[in-house]
């Protein structure tokens, strides 16, 4: 596991600069999640591994429920949305790769950089029996005016494959 909480501004500045930059839509930050649940179940994961020197240092977890998720791309697909495809996921990785670059410029490791995995967003479920170290997890619910999601940089192993 990881040795520190990723700072908890830089993720909500991260978070607020990618959606008002690529989508035009204002984030509100609500509390840490930690070992409480999300306000709700996400039905759609975007995950990347954040990688240092080839080693997993965190995951960077985006999840959505489904109606939100749909609104979201709405805006930016100009679209109507109705089932989960491959546009959606292919949107929530793209959501999530967008938030990994704003925030790996804000956090700075030791040696400089973070390089990171390919995201993924198929498949993918967030353990959430695993949130109860509020030392070691970043996981934080936001809200807009399309519905809530959550965002986190957590140690490895909290995503699995479905």
């Amino acid at each position: 596991m990881s040795e520190a909480r990723v700072d908890l501004n830089k993720l909500n500045l991260s978070v607020i600069e990618t959606f008002r930059g690529y989508f035009g839509i204002e984030v509100q930050s609500g509390e840490p999640v930690c070992s409480e649940a999300p306000n709700f179940q996400p039905v759609v994961l975007g995950y990347l591994d954040m990688l240092n020197g080839g080693e997993s240092k965190y995951e960077l977890v985006v999840g959505f429920d489904q109606d939100t998720i749909f609104k979201v791309l709405e805006k930016s697909y100009g679209v109507p949305l109705f089932e989960l495809n491959e546009m959606v996921f292919d949107g929530v990785a793209e959501i999530t790769n967008a938030i990994y670059g704003i925030l790996k410029e804000k956090l700075r490791p030791a040696d400089g950089k973070y390089d990171l995995s390919l995201p993924q967003s198929k498949n993918m479920a967030l353990d959430m029996a695993k949130l109860d170290d509020a030392s070691k997890a970043s996981l934080v619910n936001y809200s807009t005016k399309f519905g809530p999601f959550i965002v986190g940089v957590l140690p490895p192993g909290y995503v699995t494959q479905q």
